[in-house]
């Protein structure tokens, strides 16, 4: 359609000019030496419907895509400073072929921060791009977001524990990090600490009473987890509690941690509902969301309102008609759409996904053998779960 095609342009031309581009080659390998894509597909018995488009026996003979065909090793391409990431990094093969946007962002961090390892490279970088983006508006007059979908190991939560100090020392004192359960206060306080911002007071939400959080508590991060965002007694709710603490001109840092848990806004689910109407109400926040599996289909991204997807001056009114062009055809949305837009995000800025590679990784099966005591104990465990669902 027009929208991908309009969006996707800058990508495919980086693309081109790319070394994967340049080292393209159709020719496939054959017992004989090879032969080129073409004279294979002329080949009799290349499938029974060789010339009508459909797939014939031969696609059942189809090698899997191996891990080196799927990821690429990853170094940041545009930033020059911060030591190198203490473990290897991959990223997808299809992300690797669109370059990220300059860095025009320069941090405020004291020079030891970027140099005793406590940031690598690799996640400064997604600090520079998170900062760089909050710099931008979207065409609805909110400020753009950002969306790091780092895996495991790489360290999300240092990332945006350092996007807080920096707006700590541009004097934005107040921010929120969401998180899923109370226990990862505990993790939030220690990637402040590993920086060096021991200094920024913390704060759970559930611990504190409704009454006015700015009695007690002016300045420094409310931990917030996405249950108590949605809480309410005796007619006070959590959510008008935290309003008035940020006030509408709040211009710090909105921290979704796990953002995946907010993956219900489309369905009406309070939560997702909570979180996409505090970041209507608080258009100057700086939105970040954090998480690995934050859009394993297009459905689950309407919470994702600050990458300006839709909305006033983009191609969609609204989610639905975003989900509408993504998903038709696919019901939930075919990989293929959600890898597009992945490259799209990336390609403007709003978006950065490493994972750790496996490289020196070896894995071993290991077979449990069942007593027969335990092999009972099973299949009665079975039987109940049965009975009650």
């Amino acid at each position: 359609c027009a929208w991908l095609a309009a969006q996707l342009a800058p990508s495919f031309a980086a693309l081109r000019a790319s070394e994967s581009w340049q080292s393209f080659d159709l020719r496939a390998a054959d017992d004989e030496g090879g032969a080129d894509l073409e004279a294979m597909l002329s080949k009799p018995g290349s499938g029974d419907g060789a010339g009508d488009g459909s797939m014939g026996e031969a696609a059942d003979a189809e090698p899997e895509a191996d891990a080196a065909e799927s990821f690429a090793d990853y170094q940041p391409s545009k930033l020059d400073y911060g030591p190198s990431h203490i473990e290897h990094v991959v990223e997808s093969a299809s992300l690797a072929c669109v370059p990220p946007v300059d860095v025009t962002y320069k941090p405020h961090f004291p020079p030891e921060l970027l140099s005793s390892g406590a940031l690598s490279r690799v996640q400064l970088e997604a600090v520079v791009y998170a900062l760089q983006q909050h710099e931008r508006r979207l065409p609805s007059g909110s400020r753009a977001g950002f969306y790091v979908g780092d895996g495991t190991g790489v360290g999300k939560g240092r990332e945006g524990a350092a996007v807080i100090l920096e707006n700590f020392l541009l004097g934005r004192k107040r921010a929120v990090w969401f998180t899923c359960n109370t226990d990862l206060a505990v993790d939030a306080k220690r990637d402040l600490r590993d920086i060096g911002a021991v200094d920024i007071p913390l704060l759970s939400l559930t611990s504190a009473g409704y009454g006015d959080l700015a009695e007690s508590f002016d300045e420094g991060v409310l931990v917030v987890t996405y249950s108590v965002l949605v809480a309410s007694s005796g007619g006070a709710t959590r959510f008008d509690q935290l309003m008035k603490w940020l006030t509408p001109a709040f211009d710090g840092v909105l921290l979704f941690d796990e953002a995946h848990k907010a993956k219900g806004a489309a369905h009406g689910q309070p939560v997702g509902t909570s979180v996409v109407q505090l970041q209507a109400s608080l258009p100057n926040a700086r939105v970040m969301y954090l998480s690995a599996t934050g859009a394993t289909q297009v459905g689950d991204m309407s919470y994702m309102t600050r990458l300006g997807l839709w909305g006033t001056g983009t191609f969609f009114q609204n989610f639905k008609s975003f989900q509408s062009v993504l998903t038709s055809g696919s019901g939930s949305g075919s990989s293929g759409s959600m890898e597009m837009l992945a490259v799209q995000l990336k390609s403007s800025g709003a978006y950065l996904a490493r994972s750790l590679g496996l490289r020196g990784v070896d894995f071993h099966m290991v077979q449990a053998k069942l007593t027969p005591a335990q092999q009972t104990l099973y299949d009665q465990s079975a039987s109940l779960w049965v009975f009650i669902h």
